[in-house]
């Protein structure tokens, strides 16, 4: 079983209506982006924008297809996200070449009103995965477990293909490319 901070534990069961915790979600941009869905500033913390209109569902299932160790992919859970993009700047222009989508950690924190910041919980961390959509009003983006970043084989990703590398003989289409250890001398 989970354990949380002292305070954190008190304050969940201090309520008789039961708790009202405000989820809280960090964007590792160059420059943090914070939301929720309501403004609101922890002590001792960042300035959380209310700009999440949904939180969508967290699936937490964990899922192994057949296979075991890197034969078996791993499905991690996907927290889908709705956020007021009409705001200036939009949220959307924080994806940028340098801050693409994929390299972009998310973590959803839950947090009690009267808290410090430093005794906030993590309840999920992950990546933006796949591509955002975007318009003037919304923007709607899934973010998968932290796992998904990490859960591929070495090389699974430098498969050649002719759109990647259009100088490439036609025998290597389709197979891996080299990859480097250590220092090399060319």
């Amino acid at each position: 079983m989970r354990s949380f901070n002292a305070n954190f534990n008190a304050e969940r069961g201090n309520r008789a209506d039961g708790p009202a915790p405000v989820n809280l979600l960090t964007f590792d941009f160059a420059t943090p982006v914070y939301l929720s869905d309501r403004d609101v500033t922890p002590s001792g913390g960042s300035a959380h924008q209310g700009l999440v209109k949904s939180w969508g569902f967290v699936d937490s299932s964990v899922v192994q297809t057949p296979g075991s160790g890197v034969l078996g992919a791993i499905e991690i859970c996907d927290l889908q996200l709705t956020i007021i993009n009409s705001e200036s700047p939009r949220f959307s222009d924080n994806f940028t070449e340098s801050d693409p989508p994929e390299n972009v950690t998310v973590t959803l924190y839950q947090w009690f009103d009267g808290l410090l910041d430093s005794e906030k919980e993590i309840l999920f961390k992950g990546i933006v995965y796949g591509q955002p959509t975007y318009d003037e009003y919304l923007c709607k983006l899934t973010v998968r477990g932290i796992f998904e970043k990490y859960n591929k084989r070495i090389g699974a990703d430098m498969i050649i293909d002719a759109d990647t590398f259009p100088s490439a003989d036609p025998d290597d289409i389709g197979k891996m490319s080299n990859i480097c250890f250590g220092s090399l001398p060319k």
